[in-house]
């Protein structure tokens, strides 16, 4: 087997991407290791930056773990000063969801020139029933 194949990965969402992993999972047969965490998590950054901590504490080599990956942005900072203890962390360079969605921070940027004030709803905002207007800063 290659390491490819001996390799496993906790992934750690946000609730807004739980329908995006699953349907990947079943498009490309995948087995995912993963946790989505509740999308009102953003307006609560303290609170999200907790418990994704306790989620990469818990992703160890010991427990079986070679990395950690999370889907989230920089969300209001919840995700700020995190800390790899064991397995190594990957997580995107983008301020939220929405630069994933539109493919790049710097699409993100081109469609805010051209569209400032432009509110974006996912299916997975939608389906989560998160209103993201909605958040307390």
């Amino acid at each position: 087997m290659s390491r490819a194949q001996n390799t496993k990965r906790r992934v750690i969402a946000c609730g807004v991407l739980e329908p995006y992993l699953a349907l990947l999972a079943r498009e490309h047969d995948l087995c995912i290791d993963a946790t989505a965490l509740d999308a009102g998590l953003h307006a609560r950054p303290n609170e999200l930056r907790a418990l994704l901590q306790e989620e990469i504490d818990r992703a160890t080599p010991q427990a079986g773990y070679d990395a950690v990956v999370l889907l989230y942005g920089l969300c209001g900072r919840g995700t700020a000063n995190l800390v790899a203890r064991e397995a190594p962390v990957v997580i995107p360079r983008a301020h939220d969801c929405i630069s994933l969605f539109l493919g790049s921070t710097e699409e993100y940027g081109r469609q805010f020139s051209r569209h400032p004030g432009t509110f974006y709803h996912s299916l997975g905002w939608i389906e989560k029933k998160t209103n993201p207007r909605d958040r307390k800063a």
